[in-house]
């Protein structure tokens, strides 16, 4: 197999204008990308009417993807309790199976990068190992067992993998004080990140005064390496802190309808985030949103004022979320969709027409 690859089309990438031209791909890292058409010796050709360096589902859970649509409808928090008794029935060999057909439809889908969170560490990571996405896994700690499994997944995925271990913070409200300051602690010291749950429920569920950005913010939780997920109960305070901290915001605006809960302030956290924009999208739960491909999500960010194609295409690649994927640049990541898409909007709200998916300079299809 050759490993290095020349891909050429219309280029389009968070930031810049779309423009015609190759995609050098060396040991799967882009070293180039010319204004031209330009095919080196040596290297593999392709060419695609698009090229971009596809989407990234911030936070999906898809080893419940065989329960698609079961919870829609219910009020949140309700739905929690057919989730817990739906988490209960499943077996490992089924959690593996459920990761590989859900990330199959979104590498599909144009959709090759994913942050998700479950309750059990080998299954999960070996379905997206086994996929060939890349990815940002963690376990959903509520208690010690979940933080052992969490653990666990820091020895199951080896330096260098495409999915590699975060920890987990279930939420604000199932999350004990103390454990949360453990994982906090634990993070630190191996420099990984954090994926937590957070403002999904109004204030008054919760036991302690304040806020739950505030609360979580005094225990250390945010950072550069925190995806804050939700946040669909915030204040500007709130969204303040998030940016002064550089924690990504990660919004689920379709699954949070579903269960008639309230959708995000994205108008709040685009204006207080202002350039610096640190925003992502995510489906959530297969319970409760039939999507894998956040079409559904896009439409909903397109209606929100100052919210252009160009926009939301940034969003749903989410550029750094995960270091160096999300843009066309070198010294990147070669992570790479080509289609047959007529233009931006096609990419962004209609059929893809995905042809082939690189991932770190190697064609998953």
């Amino acid at each position: 197999m050759l490993e290095e690859h020349a891909v050429y089309g219309r280029i389009y990438s968070p930031g810049e204008k779309p423009f015609k031209g190759t995609v050098l791909v060396e040991n799967g890292i882009i070293t180039d990308v010319i204004k031209k058409r330009s095919f080196p010796a040596g290297y593999e050709r392709h060419v695609a009417k698009a090229v971009f360096p596809g989407f990234c589902n911030a936070h999906v859970h898809a080893h419940m993807y065989s329960f698609m649509g079961l919870g829609i409808g219910k009020k949140y928090p309700d739905y929690f309790r057919q989730l817990f008794l739906l988490e209960k029935q499943i077996t490992r060999r089924e959690l593996y199976n459920n990761v590989r057909r859900m990330a199959g439809m979104m590498l599909r889908e144009g959709v090759i990068r994913a942050c998700n969170m479950s309750l059990d560490a080998k299954p999960v990571a070996r379905g997206y190992l086994d996929s060939g996405m890349r990815a940002r896994l963690a376990i959903a700690v509520k208690n010690r067992r979940t933080l052992r499994e969490n653990e666990r997944l820091f020895r199951i995925l080896g330096k260098g993998s495409r999915a590699v271990p975060d920890f987990g913070i279930a939420n604000e409200r199932e999350t004990s004080e103390e454990l949360i300051r453990r994982i906090v602690s634990l993070a630190e010291k191996k420099e990984a990140g954090i994926q937590v749950h957070v403002a999904e429920a109004p204030a008054s569920e919760n036991s302690f005064k304040g806020t739950s950005v505030l609360f979580l913010d005094n225990l250390g939780v945010f950072s550069e390496k925190t995806i804050a997920v939700h946040c669909t109960y915030t204040t500007a305070r709130d969204v303040y802190t998030l940016r002064d901290r550089r924690s990504w915001i990660t919004v689920c605006p379709v699954a949070n309808q579903n269960v008639r809960s309230r959708t995000p302030p994205i108008h709040l956290i685009e204006r207080i985030e202002g350039k610096n924009k640190r925003l992502a999208v995510g489906t959530d739960e297969p319970v409760i949103n039939e999507s894998v491909s956040l079409h559904a999500e896009a439409r909903f960010l397109h209606k929100i004022k100052n919210n252009g194609t160009s926009r939301v295409f940034e969003m749903l690649c989410a550029p750094g979320l995960i270091p160096l994927t999300g843009k066309i640049k070198p010294g990147w990541h070669a992570d790479l969709v080509m289609s047959e898409a007529a233009g931006l909007k096609e990419l962004v709200f209609g059929d893809r027409k995905v042809s082939h998916v690189m991932v770190e300079g190697q064609l998953i299809f």
